[in-house]
């Protein structure tokens, strides 16, 4: 029977993989925003009075509150944990995002959240006026919980983090090509670009080397106004 158990808390600790550890942290990001957007659909729906929605709007706090971010990240633990032992699998396939999610879906993720979700909202619920209505939010959302519409979502966000860091490679290139023209317009313009892009992939360890790379180049090019030379390019890369 799965379980909630505060000791598997995926707590991201230094002792992980770093990319293990990055993914942990996007697919809680990930699952959080799922699971509130979801809860806010629910309320939205529902044909009630000004006075309801607002009693309903107060649960919706909770689940911004750090009780419930750390329960949620107990179900993510929990789940990748068991997935792991169900499927067979070693550590290290938690290096791909995708494979994260599969592993903790495949560990019972969607009804550990909705354990958690009973921890948070039941001791809420005693002499709560709002009780029946909340209640009908909570299945509502235990039933979202376990339909393939939350898989499509994580799997948006998930498609997100993906495209914002291949945008970013992308615009990385297009500088090198705009430095192989020696444009300087161009270059400028794109390294301002990918500055303001940075705060998209702040934890892509690659992204942002290339950027730091990148914006030291730019600048020196244009105290020079001309090409580097091999070691000036050297010094950009390790500055």
């Amino acid at each position: 029977m799965l379980e909630l158990n505060m000791k598997d808390k995926l707590t991201f600790n230094t002792g992980l993989d770093l990319d293990i550890r990055q993914n942990g942290e996007d697919f809680f990001k990930i699952v959080k925003n799922v699971v509130k957007r979801g809860m806010d659909y629910q309320i939205r729906g529902l044909d009630i009075n000004d006075t309801t929605r607002e009693g309903l709007e107060r649960i919706k706090e909770i689940f911004k509150g750090t009780e419930f971010k750390n329960i949620l990240k107990t179900a993510i633990g929990a789940s990748v944990k068991q997935g792991l032992e169900v499927t067979n699998s070693k550590e290290g396939i938690l290096k791909n995002l995708n494979k994260f999610k599969d592993v903790s879906l495949k560990g019972g993720l969607n009804y550990l959240i909705s354990a958690g979700i009973d921890i948070v909202v039941n001791k809420f619920l005693k002499g709560n006026i709002f009780a029946p209505v909340i209640k009908k939010v909570l299945d509502s959302i235990k039933n979202f919980l376990h339909s393939n519409s939350f898989v499509q979502k994580i799997d948006k966000g998930i498609k997100d983090i993906f495209t914002k860091t291949e945008n970013f490679k992308n615009n990385c290139k297009e500088w090198y090509e705009a430095y192989e023209n020696f444009n300087i317009d161009k270059i400028n313009e794109i390294a301002s670009n990918l500055n303001k892009m940075k705060n998209n992939i702040l934890k892509d360890r690659e992204c942002i080397k290339e950027n730091s790379i990148i914006q030291n180049m730019t600048e020196l090019i244009n105290n020079k106004k001309d090409k580097l030379t091999n070691m000036q390019f050297q010094i950009c890369s390790e500055i």
